[in-house]
C-alpha cells in the first residue's frame, strides 16, 4: 500500500507541474536533481557500510509509513529503529499501542525513554519499558536504552549510552533509522 501511495504521490505531483507548463526534459532533470526533504528519510553518514538516516517520524502513523518506506527502499538489510518519544503527543500514552504496530517493518527497535514528563499527569505518560515489552511480544528485537538506576538518564548521557551499543552491535548492511522530531541529544552526528 505505503509503494502504490508513494507512486501515485508522484503521478499526482507530476500532473500538478506539467498543468503548470513544464516540459518533460524539466521534469527529468527535477527529479534526477532532488535531493530530498530534510529529516525524511535523509542519509545523514555511511561508515563502516552502515546507513545511518534521520527522520522526523514520532507520530505512530509516521513512524509505521517511514519503516515500512526504508524497508522498500533498503531491502532485506537489517533496519535498526532508534526512536526518541519527543513531542507533546508522544510522550502521552495516547498512542501507547500503537507504537507496538508501528515498528513493524524494523528488525530491531531501541526506544529512548521520554524526557521532561513533569508536566503530564502521571496517568497519561508514555510508558517507554511497556512499549518494549509489547515489541518483544510481538517478535521484535526490542531494547530500552538511555535509563539509569535513577530514571533517564540526560539526552546528551543518553545518547552516549545509544551510540556505544550501536557502534557495539551494528554490522556492515545494517541502516539505523533515527526516530524523532528533535535533536536527541545529538545522536545523529554522534552516530
Amino acid at each position: 500500500a505505503s509503494a502504490a501511495a508513494a507512486l501515485a504521490s508522484r503521478e499526482a505531483a507530476v500532473a500538478a507541474l506539467e498543468r503548470e507548463g513544464l516540459t518533460s526534459d524539466e521534469l527529468a532533470r527535477g527529479f534526477e536533481t532532488y535531493l530530498g526533504v530534510r529529516r525524511r528519510q535523509e542519509i545523514i553518514g555511511q561508515t563502516r557500510g552502515i546507513t545511518v538516516v534521520d527522520d522526523f517520524a514520532h507520530h505512530p502513523t509516521a513512524v509505521r509509513l517511514t519503516l515500512e518506506a526504508l524497508r522498500l527502499r533498503f531491502g532485506e538489510r537489517r533496519l535498526w529503529a532508534i526512536f526518541e518519544p519527543r513531542s507533546a503527543t508522544s510522550r502521552r500514552n495516547i498512542f501507547q499501542d500503537a507504537y507496538a504496530e508501528a515498528f513493524d517493518a524494523c528488525d530491531l527497535a531501541v526506544v529512548a525513554p521520554p524526557q521532561d514528563l513533569a508536566r503530564i499527569p502521571e496517568a497519561e505518560r508514555f510508558d517507554a519499558a511497556l512499549l518494549v515489552r509489547a515489541l518483544r511480544s510481538r517478535g521484535k528485537e526490542a531494547a530500552l536504552w538511555g535509563v539509569g538506576p535513577d530514571g533517564p538518564l540526560s539526552p546528551n548521557i543518553g545518547a552516549d549510552a545509544i551510540v556505544a551499543q550501536v557502534a557495539a552491535n551494528a554490522a556492515p548492511g545494517d541502516v539505523v533509522a533515527i526516530l524523532s522530531n528533535g535533536g536527541f541529544g545529538g545522536l545523529h552526528q554522534k552516530l
